[in-house]
């Protein structure tokens, strides 16, 4: 019978050795009976100074006593669960580190005994693949700078958190963009609009944000930014750089851009309202031709 177990454990092993999740099979006495090479990496001990341990040695010890009830009551029901799901737990590495975990169970019986099998993902790289996705979500695919939702995101956080000045924001439009486009095919296009986004990103803070909305039209917020005279000259500077000379391969370009600007809580204290009335001097900008405007009142 023993050999049959030993068989049937080595038999796992050899399915764990290709996760890359560290995996800890224990008997019912908690005595670690098996890891895979993940384990060994993420907790720091090889596997000789792992077998025969007993999992308390990878649990910290305020939580000891916690952990041997819920095994215990475990090991008796042995329903599969994700003790990781909704809430992160504590394990502890070889230099006495504790580690963010999310934790799966299964009950396996081989012979007359229970095992439990324990899967044991990093937290922290969870949360990292999480924030790289939350990343990915709030980016413009072409040029790098935020989207529609990072903007309103940005919005709102300065609605419910307002600088102590307030803040702008800027609304553009590529005057020329669809000409360019036309004339020398999308792909030419579609590298303009990155050199815009490049030149943008050399205009704001760290703390402000720049969006592209839509095919030619980029918003951006200035946070604790709402002088009159002091959006208008940024608008007027931002003007001035969008509308420098660029090359494309062998292909000389240059765009230009109207401007409508609106202040934050002067003009408005909503999102809707406030790119609404953004978009409206943009238009009068166009109009008028004074390629930058600050919303008026009618």
């Amino acid at each position: 019978m023993q050999h049959e177990i030993t068989h049937d454990l080595a038999q796992l092993e050899h399915v764990f050795s290709i996760l890359h999740d560290a995996v800890i099979v224990v008997d019912q006495q908690f005595q670690i009976v098996l890891c895979n090479k993940a384990a060994e990496k993420l907790f720091g001990y090889s596997k000789p100074e792992l077998l025969g341990q007993p999992l308390n040695l990878l649990i910290p010890q305020h939580l000891r006593k916690l952990h041997k009830q819920m095994a215990s009551a475990y090991m008796q029901d042995g329903e599969p669960t994700m003790m990781g799901a909704g809430r992160v737990l504590s394990a502890v590495s070889k230099d006495g580190a504790e580690i963010p975990v999310s934790i799966s169970l299964c009950r396996v019986t081989l012979g007359n005994e229970n095992y439990a099998i324990t899967v044991v993902r990093d937290a922290a790289l969870i949360s990292a693949h999480i924030d790289n996705i939350q990343a990915q979500v709030e980016r413009d695919v072409l040029t790098g700078l935020g989207n529609r939702l990072a903007l309103s995101k940005a919005i709102q956080l300065q609605l419910r958190h307002p600088a102590s000045r307030g803040f702008s924001i800027l609304f553009l439009d590529l005057t020329n963009f669809k000409a360019f486009n036309d004339q020398h095919g999308h792909n030419n296009g579609d590298q303009a609009l990155q050199v815009v986004a490049r030149r943008i990103e050399t205009l704001i803070r760290v703390q402000d944000c720049a969006a592209r909305i839509g095919g030619d039209e980029f918003v951006l917020v200035f946070v604790g930014i709402n002088s009159a005279p002091i959006v208008l000259e940024r608008a007027r500077q931002i003007a001035r750089v969008l509308a420098k000379p660029f090359i494309i391969g062998k292909l000389a370009g240059q765009l230009s851009v109207n401007i409508g600007c609106v202040l934050s809580p002067q003009h408005g204290n909503t999102e809707a309202e406030l790119l609404e009335k953004a978009d409206q001097a943009m238009y009068t900008a166009k109009k008028s031709g004074t390629q930058v405007c600050l919303y008026q009142p009618l």
